[in-house]
């Protein structure tokens, strides 16, 4: 186990952010976020905090982040900068799904806190978090491509297969998230 990974997870309740995973999970599959997000498992592939967390500790302004309620919805593509890097542009989608739930989409890459990924690594996730949910017990959840293993094994244990790749799409709600184009950035549609 890498110490740092715990470090960040303990800052980040230090922050107010609460944990992702399940605290009385005894199933054979791989927890909500296992391995997208530090505050779901600080020994997991990936070490990033996810979008939603950045939001709410204000790390991302209004203009990192393209926000479209369900209702008012019909398609849109949107040009995402990967989360670990530090340029300008949307880091994220967030769509309001209802009152307390939205699906929060945004781009990875096999670098920085995501290296564990592999290099060359790229693409997308998406996953909805629900406000009525409480600490330690399972606030956001991961959407796998329906292409994909549900979960993984890896180095760290069971994790979500949930990178979705060019071509690949999740629909969650009536809501599709398509991978269209990628490069230094990850183009996605979005549509009702």
């Amino acid at each position: 186990k890498n110490v740092w990974g715990g470090w960040a997870h303990m800052l980040g309740h230090g922050l107010g952010l609460v944990d992702y995973y399940v605290r009385t999970w005894s199933g054979d599959s791989a927890q909500p976020m296992q391995g997208w997000e530090i505050m779901a498992s600080q020994d997991g592939p990936t070490q990033s905090m996810a979008a939603w967390n950045r939001w709410l500790l204000g790390w991302l302004t209004s203009d990192q982040v393209y926000c479209m309620p369900q209702n008012s919805l019909t398609s849109a593509e949107v040009v995402l900068v990967p989360i670990n890097r530090d340029i300008v542009g949307y880091k994220s989608v967030m769509i309001p799904l209802t009152a307390t739930t939205v699906l929060v989409v945004e781009s990875r890459r096999g670098e920085s806190y995501d290296s564990q990924l592999g290099a060359g690594a790229y693409g997308v996730i998406a996953y909805i978090v629900d406000t009525t949910i409480d600490n330690g017990n399972g606030l956001a959840a991961i959407q796998v491509p329906t292409a994909h293993a549900a979960d993984i094994r890896t180095a760290h244990g069971l994790v979500k297969d949930a990178l979705i790749l060019i071509g690949e799409s999740i629909t969650v709600s009536g809501v599709t998230v398509r991978l269209v184009n990628s490069g230094d950035f990850d183009t996605v549609q979005i549509s009702k």
